[in-house]
């Protein structure tokens, strides 16, 4: 029961965190509903590490990213963010960015992650790369869309 309540109280941390993050995204957005450029990187890009690259071609960004060894595995908990526009087919898979080597699978690992409303299966590739797609629940709204992740998967 303890488990149970630890896991939900993380949660809500990630959602809250998401929700403060989308909030700081708005006031320093440029009026357009667009990020900040590369040559003028916003606060929140200077949190970044060099564990995970975003695929800012497709619209994909992150609030938060917090990706290390543990054993065996990688701990993966990463808050995305994604510029959608309105015809996004979430049923197929996009590629949200790359992880670097040391964090990359030895094979390719599929790994389903559920949201309170939502379920997504995340494929990652030897090479690093990340897919996400929708497998359950209402398609993501607003934009930017929050997508907060929390998964392990065998290195």
């Amino acid at each position: 029961m303890k488990l149970k309540t630890i896991k939900k109280d993380r949660l809500i941390f990630i959602f809250l965190v998401a929700g403060f993050s989308t909030l700081l995204i708005s006031f320093e957005s440029s009026g357009s509903g667009h990020f900040s450029s590369p040559d003028q990187p916003s606060t929140l890009s200077m949190i970044d590490s060099s564990s995970f690259t975003e695929n800012t071609a497709e619209g994909w960004g992150t609030f938060t990213k917090y990706i290390e060894h543990a054993g065996d595995s990688v701990q993966f908990d990463v808050i995305f963010s994604r510029s959608i526009a309105a015809e996004t087919d979430w049923s197929l898979f996009s590629l949200a960015g790359t992880l670097a080597a040391s964090f990359s699978p030895m094979a390719e690992r599929t790994v389903e992650y559920a949201e309170p409303t939502r379920n997504w299966l995340i494929n990652i590739k030897p090479n690093g790369q990340c897919f996400f797609k929708l497998t359950g629940g209402p398609k993501p709204d607003g934009n930017p869309a929050v997508i907060p992740v929390q998964i392990r998967y065998k290195k």
